[in-house]
Formats: structure tokens, C-alpha cells, sequence
């Protein structure tokens, strides 16, 4: 997250050609696609510095997110269009369900596969599904945004704790595995209970101390 931030502000600030931005962009979508992972060191598949290479597809995804902002907070006003995007992500979970479409874009550990095997993966199988995923979860944001509040609250408070969750799931995924916690579901509500409960803890006692005021001696 930080080396995509930090490369992609590079990006923004010193090339000032739209389409030299999009010509970074594929390139380093398509090199992110071009090689399978790396063997995990030390039986640690996900925790930094191992995925550092993960910042190629970053970089497509935050730079697609910069050049087409207008654009995407227009697409996600049109009711109708996130409904017809959403009924296309059901048919594909549905087909993944049944195996006749087998997809899995895993971006923080490069895991990409897709049914047929492609080598490397088409830019449709790296592409499509997620771009159409994203619109429907902003759709749907939009959306809670004008729900009661008891309905967006639990999620608004998760919202607020998401960097510690984001940091955090990887080890918590690669340590829960390690514990003999086989069960995919498990580890992932793992993942994200545990750094969750961190963050409140910190936000409701430590922070406090450690941001407490110092009274100095007039």
C-alpha cells in the first residue's frame, strides 16, 4: 500500500500526459500478470517484505481510480446499471459455485487463476471481474449511505478501524494457518475480529496515554 502510494503519486505528479499515465498503467498491470509467484520464504506466503511485488497491480487499480474518478462517480448514481452489474456478479459466483467459471484475483499475494488455465492470464480475467466487483460494492455504498443508520452503522464502525485491519489480516491469515486453522472462513473472520479488536483497544486506552498531554512547569 505504501510503495503503491508512493509510485503512483510519483506517477501523477511528474508525467503530465494522460495517456502516458494509462501506457504506466497497463504496463504495469501486464507485468504484474506475466510471472507466477515466487515460492513464500521462512513459510510465510503473505506477510511484507515477501509481497512487495504486489504494488505492478496497485498501481493499475489506483491509477485507473485517478483517471477515471468523474467517470465513476457517475456510473455509480445510475441505479439501474449497478442493479444489471450486480445480477452479473451474482451469475458469476454462481458459475464459480459450479465450477464453470473458476476465478480468484487475490492482489495482496498475487494468486491469479482463472478456468481455462491462461498463462499468463488474459487481461479480461485480470481485469473485468474486478473493475465490475468495485462498481457494485461503490453502488452499494452509495446506497447504505441513505439507509437508517442502525443499518450502516456496524459497517461504518469496521470503516473506522480499516488500517489496522489492513495491515494486520496478512500475518494474522499466515499465523492462524500456522496454528492448524485450516478452515478458509474461519481464518478470514479471524483476520479481520482480531486487528479489529486491536484498533478499539488502542483508539479507547492507548492512544489516550500516549497522546495525554504534558503539563509543563510554568
Amino acid at each position: 500500500m505504501i510503495l503503491a502510494t508512493i509510485v503512483t503519486t510519483f506517477i501523477i505528479t511528474y508525467v503530465k500526459s494522460r495517456e502516458a499515465k494509462l501506457g504506466i498503467m497497463m504496463v504495469s498491470l501486464l507485468l504484474g500478470a506475466s510471472y507466477k509467484k515466487q515460492p513464500h520464504i521462512f513459510g510465510l506466503k503473505y506477510t511484507p517484505p515477501w509481497d512487495f511485488d504486489v504494488t505492478l497491480f496497485a498501481i493499475f487499480f489506483m491509477l485507473f481510480g485517478y483517471l477515471f474518478f468523474p467517470q465513476i462517480k457517475e456510473w455509480i448514481t445510475h441505479t439501474w446499471l449497478i442493479i444489471g452489474l450486480g445480477i452479473f456478479t451474482l451469475f458469476l459466483i454462481w458459475e464459480q459455485h459450479l465450477g464453470v467459471f473458476n476465478f480468484g484475483f487475490f492482489l495482496k499475494s498475487h494468486q491469479i487463476h482463472a478456468k481455462p488455465p491462461l498463462s499468463p492470464p488474459s487481461l479480461y480475467s485480470t481485469v473485468i471481474p474486478p473493475l465490475v466487483v468495485i462498481l457494485v460494492v461503490f453502488g452499494v455504498s452509495r446506497w447504505l449511505s441513505f439507509a437508517p443508520i442502525w443499518v450502516y452503522k456496524p459497517l461504518d464502525i469496521l470503516g473506522q478501524h480499516t488500517l489496522f485491519v489492513m495491515y494486520m489480516h496478512k500475518a494474522v491469515l499466515d499465523i492462524s494457518f500456522r496454528m492448524g486453522i485450516n478452515s478458509l472462513i474461519l481464518r478470514i473472520i479471524i483476520a479481520i475480529v482480531v486487528p479489529l479488536l486491536i484498533s478499539l483497544v488502542y483508539a479507547k486506552w492507548i492512544k489516550i496515554i500516549w497522546h495525554k498531554p504534558v503539563k509543563v512547569a510554568s
